[in-house]
């Protein structure tokens, strides 16, 4: 769940998102990678609903095993509408991609935050593509 500070009479109250448990089939979905109680991210919702991978606090130390079993049951139905949020700890970050990509063929979406125009925005990934390598340089 997320934690908002906000100001209501002069106190401050501490309001509570409780994030989806599960991937709804109807519809494109966030994959919160790790929450921060610090970093609102409701924002994210214009792109599906938030499903949370991992709680706040939570690290993949010397055994990734139980993550990755945890992670390929959360993201089984990852497919090309779906998005990860990256967010916490970079091993949890890393295995989302993974898992994600292996589910969809390769393919996955991820969303970016942009600290100028303060909102996200989406960039496809797909391994598999054949491109040059200096295909950036042509843009």
């Amino acid at each position: 769940m997320l934690k908002q500070n906000t100001r209501d009479k002069g106190e401050s109250e501490i309001k509570k998102m409780e994030f989806k448990k599960e991937k709804n089939e109807k519809k494109p979905t966030v994959f919160l990678v790790q929450e921060n109680p610090y970093i609102n991210v409701l924002s994210a919702q214009e792109y599906g609903d938030i499903v949370l991978l991992f709680e706040s606090g939570q690290q993949i130390m010397f055994s990734p095993q139980p993550a990755i079993k945890k992670l390929r049951r959360k993201l089984k139905d990852f497919d090309d509408n779906d998005y990860l949020l990256m967010m916490g700890d970079p091993a949890a970050m890393g295995i989302s991609c993974c898992i994600a990509s292996e589910m969809n063929r390769g393919r996955f979406k991820i969303l970016k935050w942009d600290k100028i125009q303060k909102k996200y925005y989406s960039v496809s990934i797909n391994i598999h593509e054949k491109g040059e390598i200096d295909e950036q340089d042509k843009l």
